[in-house]
C-alpha cells in the first residue's frame, strides 16, 4: 500500500532513492527540503506527515481490528487533513489579540526569518531583536491552550534540532532591520530575501561596522 501511495507523490527518477535513504535523512529532506522528492511541493511536509500517520493508522487497524474499514483512501485523507491544517493555521493567526501591532509584526518577522534560514540549511541562528517583550515571551515557551498562536509557531521552528539564540538588543543596533523592513513595506511586497545589502542600508552598515570596529 505504501509503495503505491508515494509512487504517486515522489518524483519518478527519486522514487528509488526515496525508499532506500536512511530514517534521519529521509525524514529531514522531506520536511525540510520539499521540492527534492515530492512532484508538488506545497505544504508536502504537512501531507508527508499526514501520510505517515494515516499509513500506520491503518496498519494499525488492519491488524488489530477484523473489522476495521476506512471509507476515505490514504491519499484522499492526507488532502482533507494538509487542508483541515492549512484553513486552522490561517483562522489561528487571524485571532491573535496582542495589545502591540510591533509586537505582532516583529514576532511575525521572526518567524519568517527562522523559516527561511531553516530551509537554506542554517544551523547555528542568532536571532537579535529590539523588543525585549518578544524574547521575554519566546523564552517562557509556554502553551497557551488549544489555539496555536504565532508565538507557538516561532516556537516550534526555536525547538527544531538546530542552536538557536535569543538576544535583545537596543533600537540604535537596529536601524539595518528598520531599514529593509521600511523597504518591503514601500515595495508592497510581502516578502523580500537579500543575498547582500541593498543600497538603502548600505551606509548604515557602513556606520555599524565602523563603530564596531572602534570597540572592538
Amino acid at each position: 500500500m505504501a509503495m503505491a501511495i508515494w509512487s504517486t507523490l515522489v518524483k519518478a527518477e527519486k522514487l528509488e532513492d526515496f525508499c532506500t535513504r536512511d530514517i534521519r535523512s529521509w525524514m529531514q529532506i522531506n520536511i525540510a527540503s520539499p521540492g527534492f522528492y515530492a512532484r508538488e511541493e506545497n505544504d508536502w511536509d504537512l501531507r508527508f506527515g499526514s501520510i505517515l500517520w494515516l499509513i500506520w493508522k491503518n496498519r494499525n487497524g488492519r491488524i488489530f481490528d477484523p473489522d476495521y474499514f476506512e471509507h476515505e483512501s490514504v491519499l484522499e485523507k492526507s488532502r482533507r487533513l494538509t487542508l483541515e491544517a492549512n484553513r486552522a493555521m490561517e483562522s489561528s493567526l487571524s485571532m491573535i489579540q496582542l495589545s502591540h501591532r510591533s509586537f505582532e509584526a516583529e514576532l511575525w518577522g521572526i518567524h519568517e526569518g527562522l523559516s527561511h534560514a531553516w530551509n537554506l540549511g542554517e544551523r547555528l541562528i542568532t536571532v537579535e531583536t529590539d523588543s525585549l517583550e518578544d524574547v521575554r515571551m519566546l523564552k517562557k515557551n509556554t502553551k497557551r491552550g488549544s489555539i496555536f498562536t504565532l508565538i507557538d509557531c516561532v516556537n516550534e521552528l526555536i525547538n527544531r534540532d538546530w542552536n538557536v539564540v535569543l538576544k535583545h538588543i537596543s533600537w540604535n543596533a537596529n536601524k539595518v532591520a528598520d531599514r529593509l523592513a521600511k523597504i518591503v513595506a514601500t515595495r508592497g511586497e510581502a516578502r523580500i530575501v537579500f543575498s547582500t545589502p541593498p543600497l538603502e542600508v548600505i551606509d548604515i552598515v557602513q556606520r555599524e561596522y565602523e563603530d564596531y570596529t572602534l570597540t572592538a
